[in-house]
C-alpha cells in the first residue's frame, strides 16, 4: 500500500489553490507568487500576495486557516459574517447590502456580486465550500408571500383591465415562473 491510500484523513489544500478556486488570484499571480516564494523562502505565501497588493493580510489569514482546515465553520454564521471575517466586505458594504436586501428581496450574495464587492466565482466558492450549499439551486431573489385578494373581495375596487383570454392564461401556465419575459 502506498502512503496516499492509507491516509483517509481530510485533504489539506495549498492556500494558492484555494485562493485561485475562490477567484481571488489568477493562475499568473499564483505562478508569480510561487516563484517569489523560492527567492524569499522566509515569507509565507499569503505574505507574498499581500506584499504584491493582490490580497489583504486578513484575507490571506482566513484562507490559510481554511486551507489547513483550522477554520471553524458554524452553522448559524451567515454569508456576510464569513465575508467580513475574510476581509472581503467592510461593515459599511454589509450595511448597504442589508438595506437594499430589505427593499428588493434579493439574496445577499447576489447583491454583493451585483454591487461589485466580490466576484461571482468568490460567491460560488463561499456557497459551495464554506456554507455547503449547491450553487445552482439558488435564485437571485427571495420570494415573500403576499396574500392575494381578488378585486371582487376588495371594497370599492374597480377592474381597470378586461379579463384575460383563455389563450393568455394557458400561455402563462406553460412558462417558468422564474423566467422574466422582457419582450412580448
Amino acid at each position: 500500500m502506498n502512503a496516499a491510500s492509507t491516509n483517509n484523513g481530510p485533504k489539506i489544500q495549498l492556500i494558492g489553490e484555494v485562493l485561485e478556486d475562490a477567484g481571488l488570484i489568477s493562475e499568473a499571480q499564483l505562478q508569480t507568487a510561487l516563484f517569489d516564494q523560492q527567492i524569499y523562502s522566509d515569507l509565507k505565501f499569503g505574505e507574498i500576495l499581500t506584499l504584491r497588493g493582490w490580497i489583504r493580510q486578513p484575507t490571506a489569514d482566513f484562507f490559510a486557516k481554511y486551507a489547513k482546515q483550522e477554520l471553524i465553520l458554524i452553522d448559524s454564521k451567515r454569508l456576510g459574517d464569513y465575508l467580513l471575517e475574510a476581509d472581503l466586505l467592510t461593515t459599511e458594504q454589509l450595511a448597504l447590502i442589508l438595506d437594499e436586501q430589505r427593499l428588493n428581496h434579493m439574496l445577499f450574495g447576489s447583491l454583493a456580486v451585483l454591487k461589485g464587492y466580490i466576484p461571482q466565482k468568490t460567491l460560488n466558492f463561499f456557497l459551495r465550500r464554506i456554507l455547503n450549499q449547491h450553487v445552482g439551486d439558488r435564485r437571485f431573489w427571495q420570494t415573500t408571500h403576499h396574500p392575494k385578494t381578488s378585486l371582487a373581495q376588495q371594497p370599492n375596487a374597480k377592474a381597470t383591465q378586461p379579463p384575460l383570454s383563455k389563450e393568455t392564461l394557458n400561455t402563462a401556465k406553460e412558462t417558468d415562473p422564474t423566467e422574466i419575459n422582457w419582450i412580448g
